[in-house]
C-alpha cells in the first residue's frame, strides 16, 4: 500500500478502521468501550457482524503501517488478541519501537501547525481476523454514519505530548494528542473532512466486523 503523505495515511486509514485505548491507573468507559489498564491500552468491545462469520475467526491482531520509504511501507503487528461470542478483546502494547514512528511534521501541509515539529506517531492500521490456518479473514471497524457524515474512530501513538491545528484545502486538523496512544474522531462530509479530539455531536460509535 502507497502512502504520498504522512497525513493522507491518516485519511485512508479512517475510512478502513478505528480503534481504542487506555491510560495508566485509570478504568473508564465510553462509546469506544474503552478501559484503562496499567499493562497497556484494552480493547474489550461487543461487535455486530454475521454470527457464522464471526464465529471462523480464531485469532486477532492488530498492526500499525510502518513506512519503508517515503511513499511506501508494511504492516508491523504489534498485538494479539481474540473475539469470542462477538467479544473483542485486544490489548495494544503501552510503548511502540521507535522504528514504528514517523517524525510528523515531515509531510504536514503548510497550513497546518504541529506544536512540537519532533514529535513521532504511529497510527493503528488495522484489527483484523485471522482463522486457523492464520489466513486473514475480516477487519473490525469503529464507526457511525448518517444520511450526510461518516464518522470513524482512528487510533495513534506519539512518542510526545502535541497539537495539531490548520485547515489544508478541505481537511480540517483540531486534535490534541498526549504522549501514548489517542484517540480521535474523522468526519467525513459532503465536502469537508475533520479530524478532531472532539466527539461530533450527535454520533455514538459502535463496532463492527466485515469478513473479506
Amino acid at each position: 500500500m502507497n502512502r504520498t503523505s504522512f497525513f493522507a495515511a491518516l485519511a485512508a486509514v479512517a475510512l478502513a478502521a478505528g480503534f481504542v485505548a487506555c491510560d495508566k491507573n485509570k478504568d473508564k468507559s465510553n462509546d469506544n468501550n474503552k478501559k484503562e489498564v496499567e499493562a497497556g491500552y484494552r480493547i474489550e468491545a461487543s461487535v455486530t457482524g454475521n454470527s457464522s462469520a464471526l464465529s471462523r475467526i480464531k485469532s486477532v491482531k492488530a498492526s500499525v503501517y510502518v513506512f519503508d520509504t517515503d511513499t511506501s511501507g508494511h504492516y508491523a503487528p504489534i498485538a494479539a488478541g481474540s473475539c469470542t461470542n462477538g467479544k473483542l478483546s485486544i490489548t495494544l502494547p503501552a510503548t511502540l519501537k521507535d522504528e514504528y514512528l514517523r517524525l510528523l511534521a515531515k509531510d504536514a501541509p503548510a497550513a497546518v501547525t504541529i506544536s512540537d515539529r519532533t514529535a513521532k506517531m504511529a497510527t493503528a492500521a488495522e484489527i483484523a481476523a485471522f482463522d486457523a490456518s492464520n489466513k486473514k479473514i475480516g477487519e473490525f471497524n469503529l464507526r457511525w454514519t448518517d444520511s450526510t457524515r461518516f464518522v470513524t474512530g482512528v487510533y495513534s501513538y506519539v512518542d510526545r505530548a502535541c497539537n495539531i491545528n490548520g485547515t489544508d484545502s478541505s481537511r480540517v486538523y483540531a486534535v490534541s494528542l498526549k504522549k501514548g496512544w489517542n484517540f480521535f474522531y474523522n468526519e467525513e462530509g459532503d465536502s469537508t473532512s475533520r479530524w478532531s479530539s472532539t466527539k461530533p455531536a450527535g454520533v455514538t460509535l459502535k463496532w463492527s466486523y466485515n469478513s473479506l
